[in-house]
């Protein structure tokens, strides 16, 4: 099976008097950008679209890092590839299927490079807004997805992109579809600054606090400097990789991967569910209890190492802490539950772990270093 039968024989989820159409049926303009664009990069200039500025969440492409050329007046190629207001944009290499679409907020001119597709529908006759969000949705990334998983190491060819189908309403609901989705887009990227906006906020407060440059109301005094070894108690952790670990095996084990990726400082074990392993291979580790600090001692990214999160919700499950982590159990006369959580963020702290952060490929840190 190729990468063209699979976008093309696929079930389709629709209504049944949807019809369905290919993109290639409407005789579409399609093209994808060249090789070579490197030479005429530049600090400013027109923008070249990437696959990086295309995101799986929303069809709105994303300029934040933004690349730009400067086209000689003789380059007859960058106008082949000139984007329009309209333009569908599918990322037809690797990362294959991540949609995007022109719309006013893309200066033009603009081009894209060889790893990106433009899809160009006459809007007379469809709603590429419409088509694009429909690209977007969970069907058609589903067979997306599977094109790659199938090996397309090579990406997915133009004519496999005419041949891409979508449901054809009437006009008129396509475009009324397309805007209601655009308001919503809208409202969700309202919030989205405003809680860019507050977690700023946030971080200047913190930062304030936890330097002692803004003291609460009612507190004064020198404050005490002291070491992870005089304030925690060090407990055994485990060592099984992510191959030893399934999911209702009896234990959950907290993988120093899965510290990396958490976004709060605070692990609720309550709300959270965790790989699990068989109780007999950690029977001789310590349980993770409520205010416990488990704190990765490893990363390819030394940003990483240190990381932290305090733990909340232990009561309800049965935890150990594992691979390439430090599980630390606070003395409550000196430091106090939910201040643990945001000891990482102290700048001496941080200074501190990454100047006795050791390695090449991945850094890490000792016990016997850290409780010093």
């Amino acid at each position: 099976m190729t990468a063209s039968d699979l976008v093309t024989n696929a079930d389709v989820e629709k209504p049944d008097e949807w019809p369905m159409r290919t993109a290639a049926s409407f005789n579409p303009f399609i093209t994808s950008g060249s090789r070579g664009w490197a030479k005429y990069y530049a600090d400013h200039g027109d923008l070249f679209m990437r696959i990086t500025n295309l995101k799986r969440h929303r069809i709105t492409p994303d300029l934040s890092d933004r690349q730009h050329v400067a086209l000689p007046a003789s380059e007859k190629e960058g106008l082949r590839t000139g984007l329009r207001q309209g333009d569908i944009l599918i990322s037809i290499t690797a990362d294959i299927g991540i949609i995007g679409y022109v719309d006013e907020s893309v200066p033009t001119p603009a081009y894209i490079n060889q790893h990106v597709a433009c899809l160009r529908l006459p809007p007379d006759q469809v709603s590429p807004k419409f088509v694009a969000y429909y690209l977007a949705s969970a069907a058609p990334q589903r067979r997306f997805i599977e094109m790659t998983d199938v090996g397309a190491k090579t990406g997915i060819n133009l004519t496999t992109v005419g041949k891409l189908t979508f449901p054809c309403p009437p006009l008129s609901e396509q475009e009324a579809i397309a805007e209601a989705l655009s308001d919503a887009d809208a409202l969700i990227e309202g919030l989205e600054r405003l809680i860019a906006k507050k977690r700023h906020i946030k971080q200047g407060a913190m930062q304030d606090l936890l330097t002692a440059k803004r003291r609460l109301p009612g507190f004064s005094g020198e404050w005490m400097e002291t070491t992870f070894g005089h304030c925690f108690q060090f407990l055994r952790t485990g060592s099984a990789s992510r191959s030893q670990l399934g999911s209702n095996l009896g234990v959950g084990y907290i993988h120093y991967g899965d510290i990396h990726g958490m976004t709060s400082a605070v692990l609720d074990l309550s709300r959270t569910r965790l790989p699990e392993i068989v109780p007999a291979q950690v029977a001789s580790l310590s349980r993770v209890q409520d205010g416990d600090l488990v704190i990765a001692d490893a990363s390819e990214d030394v940003a990483d190492v240190g990381k932290s999160v305090e733990v909340r919700g232990a009561e309800s499950a049965d935890i150990v802490a594992g691979l390439h982590t430090f599980l630390l159990r606070g003395n409550p006369k000196i430091v106090a539950d939910g201040f643990k959580a945001y000891i990482q963020f102290l700048r001496d702290v941080r200074a501190g772990i990454e100047s006795i952060a050791t390695g090449s490929s991945v850094y890490g840190i000792s016990k016997k270093i850290s409780q010093d």
